[in-house]
């Protein structure tokens, strides 16, 4: 039977069965099917349940073939197979269920419980008569025979387009009847909620899947519960943070390829969407939509928050830094007291930031990194052997050593190390890899062992190599003068048509 139609009358009547003209094929439609979710609570528009990734949400639920006078059909016998959007079923269980499909026996499936996980927004459970009927590989199915039961000239898996899997004891299709259940109100998820905070913030609890996140605003009150600002644009995409979440991984990058137009930090935003992606561990949207509320461009009303200072605690912890990522942070020299927007001090930081002194491109002597000799491209090929000696040994030394940059990364990337040193902590120190190829006239190399004021931008992490860097926005967050200090307002400006320099 061939799935193709000539002409067909509306999508109601087509689910009926009634509206098919000859053509190609006609399909063999002749109930829909009626997802009926039996748990009371199925939350509304403007109470909606809690999202989880972690514990499912339970419901009851039956199932129905319904023929075209609106009774049961109870001349369908057949399986029919479930699926959420989105999220996932964790599970189903019932009479008849086989995985995620479920025996209408006389054109009914009940008493079922059906667990979602990783569900948000507005959820339907689908239900569709693709032609799967599941049977034990033993049973040797129809699909896996090495014979053409439908006679269409095609045998098995995965060569019929009827054979959904191997286990299929069908070569037809299916006859098409599907249908949904009502929609199934849950939260959207917030900024932290797609970084993966109740997975540990290591991956996306959405991996590859279109995410509509909570900024906040509700468009039935146009009130905003909490807000979600700009934070810095990029080359390649902007960040955002939810101003108002406990939890940490409070920020994301959304991915535009490009530096996205009309867009500034301080604008507030009123949607964002996009598909959730982790590139080597850096969790961001892929192809965003999003709406703002265009900042003012009076200071008391930009949101963006004061960067986060790094210091050696911070930076020995994978957790600390795993929940800044696509944050705002800084390293700086001197006291500095971090205020909430209410004046109050949520922070004191008292530390010294400066090059270190094994920076350079001669080749260690002995393989150990030294002063001026931070080549660990002994052969000489253009890269560093992470498995081979002497370059192996040469390459975990200059890691393990805080006084050095790697000079192969700092040729090719133009990265290079800052040490942080605690002046209120004994003195601990560690290093913090950051990328200041936005200035021009920056020349780390000849400010090994020397201190420097500040360096700011947002937080990125790669599973490879040098995992965190600090990558510098504009020339402005790079200050190594230590009679000047940072300027509040670097690298706020809008990328439109009209106002193209900081304001």
């Amino acid at each position: 039977m061939s799935p193709f139609l000539k002409y067909c009358a509306p999508l109601g009547l087509l689910l009926l069965g009634l509206g098919c003209s000859d053509g190609f094929g006609t399909l063999r439609v002749s109930s829909v099917l009626r997802v009926n979710i039996k748990t009371k609570d199925l939350g509304s528009r403007e109470q909606r349940l809690p999202i989880s990734v972690l514990t499912p949400s339970k419901f009851d639920i039956s199932i129905e073939a319904i023929d075209r006078n609106g009774e049961v059909d109870t001349n369908f016998s057949g399986y029919v197979r479930l699926s959420t959007q989105p999220g996932t079923i964790q599970s189903l269980t019932g009479a008849g269920v086989d995985g995620r499909s479920v025996l209408l026996t006389d054109g009914v499936a009940d008493n079922l419980s059906l667990d979602l996980i990783a569900t948000y927004g507005d959820t339907f459970v689908w239900a569709e008569d693709s032609g799967y009927e599941p049977v034990a590989v033993s049973d040797v199915p129809s699909c896996s025979n090495g014979i053409d039961d439908d006679g269409d000239g095609l045998v098995d898996f995965p060569v019929d387009p009827g054979c959904a899997f191997a286990n299929d004891n069908s070569e037809e299709s299916g006859t098409f009847a599907a249908g949904s259940s009502v929609p199934i109100f849950f939260a959207l998820p917030r900024i932290a909620d797609v970084r993966g905070v109740e997975l540990g913030g290591g991956s996306t609890s959405y991996p590859n899947e279109q995410v509509r996140i909570d900024t906040g605003y509700n468009s039935l009150t146009n009130k905003f519960g909490f807000r979600t600002v700009v934070t810095r644009l990029a080359q390649d995409g902007f960040f955002a943070t939810d101003l108002e979440d406990s939890r940490g991984y409070s920020s994301v990058f959304a991915f535009t390829f490009s530096t996205p137009p009309d867009l500034q930090p301080c604008d507030i935003l009123t949607s964002l969407t996009g598909t959730a992606y982790d590139f080597f561990g850096f969790t961001e949207l892929n192809f965003p939509t999003w709406t703002i509320q265009r900042w003012s461009g009076k200071d008391e009303d930009c949101l963006v928050p004061v960067p986060q200072v790094l210091e050696s605690t911070k930076l020995a912890s994978e957790q600390a830094k795993q929940s800044l990522v696509s944050g705002l942070v800084r390293v700086y020299t001197g006291k500095f007291e971090r205020r909430d927007r209410s004046g109050n001090v949520v922070e004191t930081t008292d530390t010294t930031v400066s090059i270190g002194t094994h920076f350079g491109p001669e080749i260690p002597a002995s393989g150990i990194p030294g002063d001026n000799a931070s080549n660990c491209d002994i052969n000489g090929d253009g890269q560093v052997d992470f498995y081979t000696e002497p370059e192996k040994s040469c390459s975990s030394q200059c890691e393990a050593d805080v006084q050095c940059t790697d000079w192969t990364s700092y040729s090719q990337r133009s990265t290079f190390n800052l040490i942080v040193t605690d002046n209120a902590a004994g003195g601990a120190a560690r290093k913090i890899q950051v990328d200041g190829t936005v200035s021009s006239s920056l020349r780390p190399l000849s400010l090994k062992g020397k201190t420097i004021k500040a360096f700011t931008g947002d937080l990125r992490y790669f599973s490879g190599g040098n995992q965190y860097t600090i990558v510098a926005g504009c020339p402005a967050d790079i200050v190594t003068d230590l009679t000047k200090d940072v300027d509040p307002k670097a690298c706020f400006f809008r990328t439109d048509s009209t106002t193209d320099d900081p304001q």
